[in-house]
């Protein structure tokens, strides 16, 4: 029977920004009947816009990232975000933990990657390099269905920024693989989705031994 929130201590200035974005990194456990809302205010906390929510059917396992565009308030200088929670009486659980929170420009969304060198086990991704001058790091995401996002499985991370290329390995044998690469910034933020790109490892096990210590038969 709680309404708890976590507010900024000081109003943004988001005047003349050209993509912000709010990122964060969480995790939750919520009751039957819990909600926690992020939620951005435009006129320093008079009033209140839900950015996203999220419920015990929603919550993942450990740590993942999320971002949430900015865009429609670069005309406000009293910008606010704050995470609240609402509980019920019926029970307690974990809760609700934030780490990591940046409010800064997103950078530019990253291509489809190409997929390419494809075996029964791994397979290479490569895509355009970043040009963006506060380029911290490449993460990659894989999914076993279409629609990869940042609660997807991450894979690994690429901090060259001009050598974008990376091989995932101990893939199964004849599956569909899904990708997508978002690109970091040292102030944290993450880029919006950009381009997903699928392919089928190869259906060549790897082969039996055997030193036919019994012969031939």
């Amino acid at each position: 029977n709680l309404n708890t929130a976590l507010t900024l201590a000081r109003r943004l200035d988001l005047v003349g920004t050209r993509a912000p974005g709010l990122t964060f990194r969480h995790q939750y456990a919520f009751q039957s009947g819990d909600v926690g809302l992020v939620e951005v205010s435009a006129n320093n906390g008079t009033d209140w816009t839900i950015l996203g929510q999220y419920t015990a059917a929603t919550q993942t396992n450990g740590w993942t990232w999320q971002r949430y565009s900015l865009a429609a308030y670069t005309n406000s200088s009293q910008v606010l975000v704050r995470f609240r929670l609402t509980s019920n009486s019926s029970g307690s659980a974990d809760g609700w933990r934030v780490d990591d929170i940046s409010v800064a420009e997103m950078p530019e969304a990253v291509e489809a990657p190409v997929l390419d060198q494809i075996a029964s086990y791994s397979m290479r991704l490569s895509w355009p390099a970043s040009t963006n001058v506060h380029f911290a790091e490449y993460r990659i995401y894989r999914s076993t269905a279409a629609g990869v996002n940042l609660t997807s499985t991450p894979v690994g991370i690429v901090t060259n920024r001009n050598g974008p290329v990376f091989t995932d390995q101990g893939l199964a044998i004849d599956t569909v693989y899904f990708y997508k690469v978002y690109q970091v910034t040292r102030c944290g933020a993450i880029s919006p989705e950009g381009g997903e790109s699928s392919a089928r490892t190869l259906n060549n096990p790897i082969p039996f031994a055997d030193d036919f210590e019994d012969g031939l038969s």
